[in-house]
């Protein structure tokens, strides 16, 4: 299997142009996942593709924070550690 690269092109476009929009949030999540090869790890993503439980919580354990200083999201998520 070749490690897994991230989509640079897809993500550089309309990223160029959202760093410079006050109403975009960029949130850069794709490193909380690979490793040094670039690859998902597979303790997050067991078939390299998918999150399990583990990786979600660490997705909403990232995003909550970005969602709470946007007034979003104030409710409990169920892959959310906390709220168990």
């Amino acid at each position: 299997m070749h490690p897994a690269r991230p989509p640079q092109r897809i993500i550089a476009a309309p990223a160029s142009r959202a760093f410079d929009d006050p109403q975009v949030t960029i949130a850069k999540t794709y490193g909380l996942f690979a490793g040094d090869d670039g690859a998902s790890l597979p303790e997050y993503f067991p078939d390299r593709v998918h999150p399990n439980a583990a990786g979600y919580a660490k997705w909403v354990g990232t995003l909550r924070p970005i969602f709470a200083k946007l007034g979003l999201g104030d409710g409990p998520s169920k892959f959310d550690s906390s709220a168990r």
